[in-house]
Parts: C-alpha cells; sequence; structure tokens
C-alpha cells in the first residue's frame, strides 16, 4: 500500500468511506492477496481460518449506556 512500517496509518472510518467507492470483489482480492502473503511469510499457521463477528448497539453518549 506504499506505507513504511512506522507510518500512522489513516483511521478505519477513512477505509471505510473509501471501501463504498469500490466493488466488494475489489476488497475480497485484496484481503484474498494480503492474507496469502501472511501465510507465504509465516505471519499464519494452521489448517484452518474462522471470522466470527456480533452487531453491538453504539452509543457514544456516557450518559446514556445502554446494556
Amino acid at each position: 500500500l506504499g506505507y513504511d512500517i512506522d507510518e500512522e496509518l489513516p483511521w478505519h472510518s477513512t477505509i471505510s468511506r473509501t471501501r463504498q467507492l469500490y466493488p466488494e470483489t475489489v476488497f475480497e482480492d485484496v484481503f484474498t492477496r494480503v492474507l496469502a502473503m501472511c501465510v507465504e511469510k509465516g505471519m499464519v499457521s494452521g489448517h484452518t481460518q474462522a471470522i466470527d463477528s456480533a452487531p453491538v448497539k453504539a452509543n457514544a453518549s456516557m450518559d446514556t449506556l445502554e446494556l
């Protein structure tokens, strides 16, 4: 991507907004290539990768926190 190892990366919201400009297939391809490079360099081991997520209701106000 052109970033040095010690260079500050963009905020996650920048990536999220940019993501809306390109088709999903572009991001799938980038993810697949980066994962393959990590495996090639020995940064990932094992035979199974699993991804988990859960929707969480966001609330930015400390006065109205919800469980």
